[in-house]
């Protein structure tokens, strides 16, 4: 039995189920809804709708993943609501990963840092411009017109994070134009992340039935520690930057980085430790860093998760959130906090 689970809060009354039923009925698919059930979920971002339906397919599903997901999608916007398409009856997960840039949080650490530094030490004069605009070229491997830090900081991340060059040589390149920052700024920069709606719920309800929660990322402390203890995670595992001996920042981290690959490999070491496997687990994530412990996860009928997911995620992903990270919990079976 297929489980679609579809989480919105204007699912909120049966004239909105009724055109959800009227909409899968015209799939390119043959679906039949054999059961449906409705309750709600409390979040930190206010109270959400939950429509759950068992399905029958009544012919052949559609040829790829990312074709379902697209037209999924597509529901999804119609409806405003986020989604999971699950071979089986929806159920705790033992252990949820979690990505921090641009998925738990808002904002990509790198771009708020730089924000920070300039707005603390002046760091942007028209020679850092020049070397930041030349970096960024050819990241993106194209042009790049002028730009202030925050600026061009933004389009190298936005390279490393879709389809330019790796996030390993994006990282490094990044961290060397902030040498001699203090580190006084970086403190600063992790109190400033904004947490995505329903992060805080979505962890401590998972928290309090038992789940191993882990931040997984490639970004760096004092920012990952600051969000990891903010929010509960029970692990947290990221890149760790070098200072001098004066609280000044190298322009350098410790080896090796922790980048795409890394990611899948803390997953699956995390559920090896205690006998699981990719289908008691959940990733969440947002770009092409976060891939491999996507398909990890996806390969093994776990929970691979998109927030707001870069189109190369979509062929790997069973799960899309757009709107609210509690959307989790009912993917689950489980309820708030």
């Amino acid at each position: 039995m297929t489980y679609l689970t579809l989480v919105s809060p204007q699912f909120l009354d049966n004239l909105r189920v009724t055109a959800v039923m009227a909409a899968l009925s015209q799939a390119d698919w043959p679906i039949q809804v054999a059961a449906w059930t409705q309750s709600s979920l409390a979040s930190d971002a206010g109270t959400l709708g939950v429509l759950q339906l068992q399905l029958l397919m009544q012919g052949s599903a559609p040829p790829t993943v990312q074709d379902r997901n697209q037209w999924l999608l597509t529901l999804a916007d119609e409806f405003a609501c986020d989604f999971a398409w699950q071979a089986g009856a929806p159920a705790p997960k033992r252990l949820a990963g979690f990505d921090m840039d641009g998925t738990t949080v808002a904002e990509e650490s790198m771009v708020l840092l730089a924000q920070t530094v300039q707005e603390t030490t002046g760091l942007g004069d028209n020679d850092l411009v020049q070397r930041i605009t030349a970096m960024t070229g050819a990241c993106k491997g194209e042009g790049a017109g002028a730009g202030g830090l925050v600026q061009q900081m933004t389009a190298m991340t936005d390279a490393a994070m879709g389809t330019g060059i790796s996030f390993e040589e994006s990282l490094l390149q990044r961290l060397a134009l902030l040498a001699g920052s203090p580190y006084e700024a970086f403190v600063q920069a992790s109190q400033r992340f904004t947490v995505n709606p329903g992060m805080a719920t979505a962890v401590a309800a998972m928290n309090g039935a038992g789940t191993l929660t882990a931040l997984i990322t490639g970004g760096y402390d004092p920012m990952k520690s600051t969000i990891a203890s903010r929010l509960g995670f029970r692990q947290s595992f990221g890149n760790s930057l070098i200072f001098d001996d004066n609280n000044r920042f190298t322009g350098d981290c410790q080896r090796p980085i922790l980048g795409k690959a890394a990611k899948a490999e803390i997953l699956q070491n995390l559920a090896a430790q205690h006998g699981w496997g990719a289908k008691d687990s959940l990733f969440i994530g947002d770009g092409s860093n976060d891939l491999g412990a996507l398909q990890w996860v996806m390969a093994g009928n776990g929970l691979a998760v998109g927030w707001r997911p870069k189109p190369m995620l979509l062929s790997s992903l069973n799960a899309i959130v757009q709107h609210n990270a509690a959307s989790l919990l009912a993917f689950q079976g489980l309820g708030g906090v």
